[in-house]
């Protein structure tokens, strides 16, 4: 069977494949947490906690990849998005980050590809990066995140995952609306027919990019905007013409 993403075509993986690899991938996320507590970090502290992140998010953009693939129905992912949040809760108030990442991972995940399935059109897409752009940076320099982190700081624990930096150091932690997004666009980027591998890559690349900047500048940064750039940026001449065929043939 073969599938369409803007203008490359790919061959979808078998179902039993996607669901296997499904079953196995979520023990990444806490399996790659723990091993990078083992390997030994480089003299430098900022590239250590660059590199954590980075890979990280390898096991997170995994399970969020397969999770578009296996086109899982309602209650399947409602059931997975409440295992989900009890093993985040859970582990949150026992203090196991590893196990708590896994918990945030599936239930952000499940979450993000629930509402991509209501996106119709591109330009929707288009719109709710943007959307998401602007309002995650009033929430982190102005809005609830920045009280959040002013006021409750110890609520945030869970609404981060925390990724370790090489040799077990204090990380970088992600907000699980960051992995929505991921999974949102990338799920709305399969049913719109958009780039569905080029999204990935350019919002992975957007979260490197601002998790150097934060590393360099010591401070905490949006990850939202570059992320979202990233899959404007991949799918920009798509959503352009969306737009363009919607106004000339208005539903």
């Amino acid at each position: 069977m073969r599938w369409v993403t803007g203008s490359t075509t790919n061959r979808r993986i078998s179902r039993p494949g996607v669901r296997c690899a499904l079953a196995v991938s979520p023990a990444l996320v806490p399996g790659v947490c723990l091993l990078l507590q083992l390997i030994p970090g480089t003299s430098s502290p900022l590239i250590n906690v660059w590199l954590g992140f980075g890979l990280m998010m390898a096991p997170v953009a995994t399970w969020c990849g397969l999770l578009t693939k296996a086109q899982n129905h309602g209650p399947f992912l409602a059931a997975l998005g409440l295992v989900g949040a009890l093993v985040a809760v859970v582990s949150v108030w026992q203090g196991i980050p590893c196990l708590a990442a896994l918990g945030q991972v599936v239930v952000a995940s499940v979450l993000g590809l629930a509402l991509a399935r209501q996106f119709k059109r591109p330009w929707w897409l288009g719109l709710a990066a943007v959307g998401a752009l602007v309002a995650d940076l009033w929430s982190v320099f102005a809005g609830p995140t920045r009280l959040a982190l002013e006021k409750a700081p110890a609520a945030l624990s869970y609404l981060l995952m925390q990724a370790p930096a090489l040799g077990g150091g204090e990380g970088m932690a992600l907000g699980i609306s960051d992995i929505l997004f991921l999974c949102l666009f990338l799920e709305g980027a399969r049913v719109c027919r958009l780039r569905v591998g080029w999204s990935m890559g350019a919002m992975l690349a957007g979260l490197m990019v601002t998790t150097g900047l934060a590393v360099a500048a010591g401070v905490a940064l949006p990850a939202l905007p570059l992320l979202a750039t990233g899959f404007l940026s991949a799918n920009a001449d798509l959503i352009v013409r969306d737009v363009r065929s919607g106004l000339r043939s208005p539903e």
